[in-house]
């Protein structure tokens, strides 16, 4: 079936989910235990996930579920949105404005995000919870930096 004629379609909306997104990331920032924003931040990652599958558009699904599935673990309770996960859930937006903006253009050439995937993949809040309790102040009697 040619998908053709919902492109534009497709972009116009992809656009919505993503600006709403980024909007929502932001005030998250501040709020991090906002139970309705992460809602909304997931429900717009999975609506942007199904209707890249029904276009055919793989690496946006792959992004997308990814996020998804960052998203779901901060609902499930496992932990809260984090500085890290913040940051990478708005570069993962940014790439895919990117990719919808090439769709929209009609360029076939994608960009490389296999370094983002593996970042989404593998983001461990224990470990980056770890990372920034090391970050404090030096220790009282320590000799300062030279």
């Amino acid at each position: 079936m040619d998908m053709s004629p919902y492109r534009d379609l497709f972009v116009s909306e992809a656009r919505s989910h993503l600006s709403a997104f980024s909007e929502l990331i932001v005030r998250l920032e501040d709020s991090s235990g906002d139970s309705a924003a992460i809602d909304e931040l997931f429900r717009h990652a999975h609506s942007l996930k199904g209707m890249a599958a029904t276009m055919g558009y793989e690496q946006i699904v792959g992004i997308a579920h990814l996020m998804e599935d960052q998203l779901s673990r901060i609902r499930s309770g496992e932990f809260q949105l984090l500085p890290a996960l913040a940051d990478l859930l708005l570069e993962g937006g940014d790439a895919l404005a990117r990719l919808v903006s090439g769709i929209e253009s009609g360029s076939d050439a994608f960009e490389d995000t296999a370094g983002l995937i593996e970042r989404l993949a593998a983001f461990d809040p224990s470990a980056e919870a770890h990372t920034h309790s090391h970050a404090g102040p030096p220790h009282e009697g320590a000799d300062p930096p030279q």
